[in-house]
């Protein structure tokens, strides 16, 4: 699959033509009526630091630790990165830049300028010179993951969905009923 924003976006909104099944982080409220979702557990919204920062030795940071910073994140529209939007924001001195999407020149920029990035613990290991680490936010800022499928997916996406569902512990009514499955 490309790493686009625009063409992520659109095989998305076309699941079932090309590709089936996505699993991804997600913001639930982004993509309702544009696909069904199958939330299988939570991706707190961390920080990823570039490894000569000074951050980037910490075990966890604060809002406070971010101060004087220029941190690039997801314009405004994005569930979870927006609460984070609003917890930084809060904080005059951190320098906000917004991003379109995240693909390799987003983490390569980062590293090489030595901007933050909020990020998420799945990309843990995603570049070599940026170091994930976890953000003490006052409260919980999380995307779900999961899968994405169609909408009105075939007989044998239903199937593969209800079976990773099950085996996730989740109830058909966590996801059929909601995802017109």
């Amino acid at each position: 699959m490309p790493d686009d924003r625009s063409s992520i976006d659109d095989i998305i909104a076309h699941l079932g033509e090309a590709v089936d099944v996505i699993s991804t982080a997600f913001d639930a409220d982004y993509w309702r009526g544009v696909c069904g979702m199958l939330p299988l557990g939570d991706e707190p919204l961390c920080v990823a630091v570039p490894r000569d920062h000074a951050l980037s030795r910490r075990g966890t940071i604060t809002l406070a630790d971010l101060a004087g910073t220029r941190i690039r994140l997801m314009r405004r529209g994005h569930g979870g990165n927006d609460r984070a939007r609003e917890l930084l924001e809060r904080m005059p001195s951190i320098d906000l830049v917004d991003i379109d999407h995240y693909d390799l020149s987003t983490f390569n920029d980062c590293a090489q300028a030595g901007d933050l990035l909020i990020s998420k613990p799945m990309w843990a290991n995603v570049h070599p010179q940026l170091v994930n680490v976890p953000v003490d936010w006052g409260e919980r800022v999380s995307l779900s993951y999961g899968l994405l499928y169609p909408l009105r997916p075939q007989p044998q996406v239903c199937a593969f969905v209800g079976r990773i569902g099950r085996l996730a512990g989740a109830t058909d009514a966590d996801y059929l009923d909601r995802n017109a499955l």
